[in-house]
């Protein structure tokens, strides 16, 4: 595995790790991820459906992420450095626990909404 995928598997082992630990039952849990794969292995629509709802969330993220970044910088640079007004934008380039990244979040939210009902009504017959 590489990339996102090692990532993610190393992620899931620390978290499987730390529940073991923590005294979760380790049979347990073995049993329910290996029942949610045979769910997903037999039910491709399931999987299918999983994929795309991750896809849209991701791409509405994006799509926020790189908004905000845009017209932070653009007011930045050509209102705050020109001395036209003093109020900044703060950087959102991390994330931080802060109003940039709500706005980040809601327009997200919002976007993924907007992507959803537009691929409802793309695939609704008729």
């Amino acid at each position: 595995m590489h990339g996102a995928s090692a990532d993610s598997l190393r992620a899931l082992v620390a978290s499987l790790g730390a529940a073991v630990e923590g005294g979760a039952d380790a049979s347990r849990i073995g049993d329910d991820l290996f029942g949610v794969a045979g769910l997903m292995r037999r039910e491709p629509s399931l999987r299918r459906g999983a994929t795309a709802r991750v896809t849209v969330a991701v791409t509405a993220l994006a799509l926020a992420y790189g908004i905000v970044n845009c017209a932070q910088d653009a007011w930045n640079e050509q209102l705050v450095k020109r001395g036209t007004l003093d109020r900044k934008i703060p950087d959102a380039i991390l994330p931080s626990l802060s109003w940039i990244w709500l706005v980040i979040l809601v327009l997200a939210a919002l976007t993924a909404l907007a992507l959803r009902a537009e691929s409802r009504s793309v695939h609704s017959p008729g």
